[in-house]
């Protein structure tokens, strides 16, 4: 689940041309790619376009980590505070989705439907509002100069145009029109 995870936070990387070129003609300069970085590691030798992709994309994989943990926190704050009979989480991994679910056995039926309903819902508010969290402070973080634009992860537009909350949250941070 772990690769898959980097492999979900490499893809957007992968999009870009730039940088795609910049891994390629490293290649093309070294027969063996793998065996070049592991020689140019070991003598200590950065590689910087590869160094640059594999650091942002931790960067990607620990929001995904901190999205999927507030949910679960999410869930053990209520059962806590309700004193609810359930398992902590039990980690699933996806190979699919490249992300790890998890799942919450319920020991004994809960009191009343309003705890069921606090329950359910306190793990995808809580992720949600990190998920918006951790874009804002990414989009705070973007560069905006026209050195670091070109090395930026590729993503098709369509997918914010399908959130009226992640567009007006990029046309705030970005500038208006960013979207479009």
């Amino acid at each position: 689940s772990l690769v898959a995870i980097f492999s979900v936070s490499v893809t957007p990387y992968s999009r870009n041309e730039i940088l795609n070129q910049a891994v390629s003609e490293f290649a093309e300069q070294n027969a063996a790619l793998s065996n070049s970085v592991l020689e140019a590691t070991a003598r200590g030798e950065s590689i910087p376009k590869i160094d640059y992709i594999v650091q942002n994309s931790n960067m990607l994989r620990n929001g995904f980590a901190a999205t999927q943990f507030s949910h679960e926190i999410g869930h053990t704050i209520v059962t806590r505070m309700k004193q609810l009979n359930v398992t902590g989480p039990i980690l699933i991994p996806s190979p699919i989705t490249g992300l790890t679910a998890t799942v919450n056995r319920i020991k004994d039926p809960f009191p009343t439907r309003q705890d069921l309903l606090q329950f359910a819902v306190s793990g995808p508010l809580l992720g949600m509002l990190t998920s918006v969290l951790l874009m804002y402070v990414g989009l705070q973080l973007t560069p905006n100069t026209k050195e670091a634009i070109p090395l930026l992860p590729l993503l098709p537009i369509s997918l914010l145009k399908q959130s009226t909350l992640a567009s007006g949250l990029v046309d705030s941070v970005l500038g208006s029109g960013f979207v479009d």
